[in-house]
């Protein structure tokens, strides 16, 4: 993000200095309600970026290194990726500087990230933009993995945000497959920005930020077994966690849908930012297999020393606010 978008982003922060001074004092709680999740968690975060702010236009020598650099936090809070905002206070974002440009439009990739198997990318777009607008937001649309059909949400639209230079955009994803490397690359098409079509292709590189597994082989199933749902792992990163689970249905069922309700040991609701997304599905021995995973925007292991798991399934041609509900599982966070 440039200097004067920065600046002023900073200028328009109010700093309530007694309630930054007890926040430094008291430190963090961690929050025991979604309600203290949203006001208490992310809350000191962003104090400590306008402590950050405070200092750094304070002290010339850091005002000229920080304004060097994009404000990525804000950037990801600014698109709702609770994820990107907490890697990003960390500085455990990945800054980029790739730049693809097709007909007098340049689409510049700023940032990356991989945590667990939720993936963040941001960018920039500038030139001749075409700014033909649906709703009152520009909008651009891209595909990962070559707009793979095999993967959910390979092909998508994304809205973009007005700079003094162009536009801002941001992508959150994740990793389509089972087994996760230590390092990834992540390719986007961008096939329009605005109203104007193009070709504007990036392999993103993606570190993989360092990740715990807990195997769990738990299963819950109906009460005649004909639908079963199988947990097989709990990973979590840095800012992130996972629950991969493989789901059984009857051949009339393909499009089953499993929606999964978290509660940690204090009985508090976890937070889902993507439910029910399929990794793989086939037929075996007239049955529906389903890989499945539901991704977390936090680190549960801080939190909890186990979870209880309530699996819902919607059942294909039934009423989806009508779901079969399953037997609650425990499962203990190593």
């Amino acid at each position: 993000m440039n200097e004067k978008l920065y600046k002023e982003k900073y200028e328009k922060i109010e700093v309530p200095q007694k309630d930054v001074h007890n926040a430094i004092k008291l430190g963090v709680q961690n929050a025991s309600h979604k309600k203290k999740i949203g006001m208490n968690r992310w809350m000191v975060p962003a104090v400590a970026a306008v402590m950050m702010l405070v200092v750094s236009f304070s002290v010339p020598s850091l005002s000229s290194a920080f304004t060097n650099l994009p404000f990525l936090g804000q950037v990801y809070s600014e698109f709702n990726d609770m994820v990107g905002r907490d890697l990003a206070s960390e500085q455990l974002i990945t800054k980029l500087d790739e730049t693809a440009s097709d007909q007098g439009v340049h689409v510049q990739v700023t940032s990356a990230y991989f945590d667990g198997t939720a993936i963040g990318v941001t960018f920039e777009v500038t030139g001749k933009v075409n700014e033909t607008k649906e709703n009152d937001q520009l909008s651009s649309f891209y595909e990962i993995f070559h707009g793979d059909d095999g993967i959910s949400d390979s092909k998508e639209v994304v809205q973009l945000k007005k700079t003094d230079q162009g536009y801002v955009g941001q992508i959150q994803t994740y990793y389509p497959k089972e087994d996760i490397g230590n390092r990834a690359t992540l390719p986007i098409r961008f096939n329009r920005i605005g109203s104007q079509e193009g070709d504007w292709y990036f392999e993103v590189p993606i570190n993989h930020l360092p990740t715990q597994t807990t195997h769990v082989n738990q299963m819950v199933e109906s009460i005649n077994g004909d639908i079963q749902v199988q947990f097989d792992k709990v990973v979590t990163g840095e800012a992130s966690t996972s629950i991969d689970y493989s789901a059984t249905f009857p051949a009339s069922e393909k499009n089953n849908q499993v929606r999964l309700q978290i509660i940690t040991d204090k009985g508090n609701k976890i937070f889902i930012t993507k439910d029910g997304i399929e990794l793989e599905k086939k037929l075996v021995n007239d049955q529906w297999v389903i890989k499945g995973r539901s991704i977390i925007p936090e680190n549960i292991r801080k939190n909890t020393e186990y979870i209880k798991v309530i699996t819902s399934v919607a059942i294909e041609g039934e009423d989806p606010n009508n779901p079969l509900i399953l037997e609650p599982v425990k499962i203990n966070i190593e």
